[in-house]
């Protein structure tokens, strides 16, 4: 997926069996991150939708790909706990806005790495390869039926 391409469903949370969490826009761009050997691994123990929807992670060894599927059940909660650890073990200064929600979150995950991307192009290029700017909360958010 390139970057042009707007985020579909919603933001991710992936959190790894060292304890880090980890953002992404969408299933797809998760999906295209995560290696299908450490998914075998076990590497990744936990995946959420921004609104607690809960993700079944598994991979297609013959296609060497990973899938992440809606597996029916929310988990709010848990997903707050993660969101919670996350803000609280962040070194200073790595969130700068007020993190109340996990859609806090991920705004404030997509603005820092914007604000990080190396190296910056003229502005032309930059919008060209990385998009008009950061991830906006209505785009990392499920669409509304």
């Amino acid at each position: 997926m390139g970057r042009d391409e707007a985020p579909v469903g919603g933001a991710v949370f992936v959190l790894d069996r060292d304890g880090d969490l980890d953002v992404y826009a969408d299933l797809s761009y998760a999906a295209g991150s995560m290696e299908f050997l450490c998914v075998e691994d076990g590497e990744y123990v936990a995946a959420y939708r921004v609104d607690g929807a809960v993700l079944a992670i598994t991979s297609v060894r013959k296609e060497e790909r990973v899938l992440l599927t809606l597996t029916g059940e929310v988990d709010v909660a848990a997903l707050e706990a993660l969101v919670d650890a996350a803000v609280r073990t962040a070194p200073p200064g790595t969130t700068a806005a007020p993190v109340v929600t996990p859609l806090d979150f991920a705004e404030a995950w997509f603005a820092r790495e914007w604000d990080r991307r190396w190296v910056r192009w003229p502005r032309w290029l930059d919008r060209w390869m990385h998009g008009p700017g950061p991830w906006t909360r209505q785009q990392l958010q499920p669409a509304s039926r």
